[in-house]
């Protein structure tokens, strides 16, 4: 989703995803995906420059997207709310995270993210917030998870996972 502007993505469920995202949000303001089920992300290009695989919900912003790239864009993502969703790699292949961002960028991929009573399981990662901003995760359950949640944001609050 490019420059998406007051969406719900709810009660969706995506299954074997090949190489990619599940769920990609660029420059998008007040996104809630809420009920959502994520399994298998399948993926062969390796680790990224940061150390982390590709992600099954990606969030970033507009001039770090190959569509947008040359626009100029700079916008980042703001308020987005991931709550209620189950994520898991079954798959295998190289490494996946459930929510974050691949970085390449110089400022704020996205700035006030909630990250609720969510289930995160057989991942490498779990939550990877770098580039990202005031980031909550609260209530989620992760489930052999390697790294349930980087230390690579700013400002990342953490209350009540269950590791």
């Amino acid at each position: 989703m490019f420059y998406a502007r007051d969406c719900v993505i709810e009660n969706l469920t995506i299954k074997d995803v090949y190489d990619w995202y599940h769920i990609e949000l660029n420059a998008s303001h007040d996104i809630d995906v809420m009920n959502a089920e994520l399994e298998g992300l399948y993926r062969t290009r390796g680790t990224l420059g940061h150390g982390h695989g590709t992600e099954m919900i990606q969030i970033e912003p507009a001039d770090n997207s190959a569509v947008l790239r040359d626009e100029g864009g700079t916008t980042s993502c703001e308020n987005i709310l991931i709550e209620d969703c189950s994520l898991v790699d079954e798959l295998g292949g190289d490494p996946v995270v459930a929510v974050g961002n691949d970085g390449g960028f110089d400022k704020p991929g996205a700035i006030y993210i909630e990250i609720l009573n969510s289930e995160f399981e057989d991942l490498e990662t779990g939550i990877n917030p770098y580039g990202l901003e005031d980031v909550l995760t609260k209530d989620n359950v992760f489930t052999n998870v390697d790294e349930p949640i980087t230390d690579e944001g700013e400002d990342v609050t953490e209350e009540d996972n269950s590791f």
